[in-house]
Formats: C-alpha cells, sequence, structure tokens
C-alpha cells in the first residue's frame, strides 16, 4: 500500500483538508479492493468461518473438498490453498470443473458480501469501486490478480494452471536417451538398417572417423 500524503499547503480551509484526507483513504481502498491481500480490507479471511451459511455449506467444493479438510485443521486463509484443493479434487475425480469454478465463485461471493457488511465500510464513508463486486487477487507470485468472482477469468486460470502442470509433469519424465532409441528403432523398422539416417539402437556407437 502507498504511504499516505501530507496535507499539501494549499488546503487551507477544514473542508478542503478533509476533502484531501477522504480522498487518500478512498485512493488506498481502492489499490486494496484490485489487489486483495492477506489481512487487507477486503480480505475474507479463514473461510471455514463461512461454513455456517447454508447456501455456502451445500456446495460440492465445500461439502465434498473444504468442509473435510478444514475438520482435519487446514487452514484456508488464503484462496491459493481453496484453489490448490479444489483443482486436486477435480483432477482426482472428487468434482467436475463447473462444480469447482462455480463454487469458488460463489465461495467468495458471500464471503466478500458477509465481510465488507460486518466492517461497515459504507458507515464510515468509504465507496467501493464502481461496477459488479469483485474478489481480485495474485493467486501465486506472479501474474495479475485473478477475479474470483468472474468465471471467465476464473476458468482461464484452471485451464493455464492445469496446462502448465502438465508441461512440468511431460519434462520431468522426459527421457532423451529412450526417447532416442525408440525413435531410431522406428526409423529402422520403417526403412530397413540400410536405409535409416538413424544408427541401430541394439548396437554400441561408432565414431564416425573409424575406417568401416
Amino acid at each position: 500500500m502507498s504511504a499516505t500524503k501530507a496535507i499539501p499547503p494549499t488546503a487551507t480551509t477544514p473542508k478542503q483538508k478533509a476533502d484531501f484526507v477522504n480522498g487518500q483513504v478512498q485512493a488506498q481502498i481502492d489499490q486494496q479492493y484490485n489487489n486483495i491481500t492477506k489481512g487487507s480490507t477486503f480480505d475474507a479471511g479463514e473461510v471455514s468461518q463461512y461454513f455456517v451459511i447454508s447456501d455456502i455449506a451445500q456446495l460440492p467444493l465445500v461439502s465434498k473438498v473444504l468442509a473435510p479438510l478444514a475438520a482435519a485443521g487446514t487452514k484456508m486463509d488464503e484462496p491459493s490453498l481453496v484453489l490448490n484443493a479444489g483443482l486436486a479434487a477435480m483432477k482426482a475425480g472428487t468434482l467436475s470443473s463447473s462444480e469447482f469454478s462455480s463454487g469458488v465463485e460463489q465461495l467468495y461471493r458471500k464471503a466478500s458480501m458477509t465481510n465488507i457488511a460486518f466492517r461497515d465500510l459504507k458507515g464510515f464513508g468509504i465507496k467501493l469501486p464502481p461496477g459488479d463486486l469483485a474478489y481480485k487477487t495474485k493467486i501465486g507470485r506472479w501474474g495479475d490478480p485473478v477475479n474470483l468472482l468472474d468465471s471467465t477469468q476464473l476458468n482461464r486460470w484452471i485451464i493455464q494452471t492445469t496446462m502448465t502442470e502438465k508441461v512440468v509433469n511431460d519434462f520431468s519424465n522426459f527421457d532423451p536417451v529412450k526417447l532416442g532409441t525408440e525413435f531410431g528403432a522406428s526409423r529402422q523398422l520403417q526403412y530397413g538398417p540400410k536405409n535409416s539416417a538413424f544408427p541401430d539402437p541394439t548396437k554400441p556407437a561408432r565414431s564416425p572417423y573409424v575406417n568401416k
């Protein structure tokens, strides 16, 4: 969060000073709202506290995944923990992709509304930025904040994360020796050892400088 600026000398009347301070507070509120971080004004906190709400408790994401984790003592005070748990359940077949994405959207919408009402921001004269309610937060260290209440952004994150994990897993399991052996063998089966440009994988490699 940016530091609050000092009241400028041009603000001489009480109203001008009050308007300047209110403008500074609103700017910081807008900044927090557009990138919710842990412990900030709009942070919903530990989501298990909202499981007592019937609409939330009935969500498959909560009843099948998050509630059992909370009962076991797992903390879910950051969106990344909730999303990772839901993603793992989706890959395991416990949740469908629609149950995952809609569950996150409904959970954080209700949590955000409850948190804002509890803090009575309107009572302090604090206005939310115009537009639909949002819950924008970074998932991980890099990338732009993701609006968890926007199904398009959330589904994009799910697809990108799933694809990235697949690439990482494929790279981790990559065996160039095995790949070369299998590819060379398939070429020889197709064209024959004499016509293949690839060496016979069943024989030791020969130096190109040794007389045949």
